[in-house]
């Protein structure tokens, strides 16, 4: 008798790598998918228990990383450099067209310096976003980092708190 076999039923017995895992919270994120987004991090946060390399801060980042992206995306797509492509070469290639005068100098605000695969994966969940609750994100997130350093708070709580504010808000 065969049966038919699910994403569901994948995900739930294939073992992910940390890579994977470490993209996961910031993935479901771009999707806004808040179930998933909570089930990410709560699997997120139980490594740290086991991994002293891995921190609630280091999360943060990227989170922080992954919300700066979407913007980038969101100004590019808004002055028509870029346009929405569901074939990789050809979004690396208007990437690579956009100019280079248009943008910062500074490699923490230039788009061009993070990797193109990252834009290209983030490019369909741009859309899930204004660009008003892009930078309410970004706000969201500062105040995270500052509880975070500066607080006895429960750093899981503080950081469920921040996503669910993120990806629950619709304006």
């Amino acid at each position: 008798m065969l049966s038919s076999i699910d994403l569901p039923d994948v995900t739930a017995i294939v073992t992910r790598n940390k890579q994977a895992r470490a993209f996961a919270v910031a993935e479901a994120l771009g999707d806004r998918d808040l179930p998933r987004l909570l089930r990410a991090l709560d699997e997120e946060l139980w490594e740290m228990k086991f991994d002293s390399a891995k921190s609630e801060i280091g999360l943060l980042y990227g989170l922080i990383s992954k919300v700066r992206a979407l913007i980038f995306l969101k100004e590019m797509l808004r002055e028509k450099w870029i346009q929405p492509e569901g074939d990789y070469s050809r979004f690396k290639a208007q990437l690579d067209r956009v100019p280079a005068e248009q943008l910062p100098e500074d490699r923490r605000f230039n788009p061009r310096s993070l990797n193109p695969y990252v834009l290209y994966k983030a490019l369909s969940q741009v859309k899930r976003y204004s660009q008003e609750e892009l930078v309410e994100a970004m706000d969201l997130l500062l105040r995270c980092n500052q509880r975070l350093v500066s607080s006895g708070l429960d750093e899981a709580l503080v950081l469920q708190q921040t996503l669910v504010q993120i990806v629950g808000s619709r304006k």
